[in-house]
């Protein structure tokens, strides 16, 4: 009896699981904005959401590095922060889809 209730559970706390990972990206459309060289106090490329969100993006290839060139995102966000500047502080996210808009 007590296997039959275990598996169940099993299944449930998996489904839940994958669930928590999918919340973790997100969906956005913004600008991309550039502040200048981190090496003299700016922020260097950052994405500016349509929802007032700025991030610093750590994958951003190349092509995509043109200022206030819209584009739609899925946002990974990463535990570690981008200082620039004077002690700004600018949540870092990893690309993991980007296309111009």
């Amino acid at each position: 009896m007590k296997t039959l209730i275990f598996i169940p559970l099993i299944f449930l706390t998996l489904s839940c699981g994958s669930n928590i990972e999918e919340s973790l990206v997100y969906s956005r459309e913004g600008i991309m904005e550039f502040s200048g060289e981190p090496a003299v106090d700016g922020c260097g490329w950052n994405i500016k959401t349509n929802k007032g969100e700025t991030f610093h993006p750590v994958n951003l290839t190349n092509n995509f590095k043109r200022d206030s060139l819209e584009v739609g995102l899925l946002l990974k966000p990463l535990d570690d922060k981008f200082l620039c500047s004077f002690n700004v502080f600018i949540p870092k996210v990893e690309i993991l889809n980007i296309e111009e808009l």
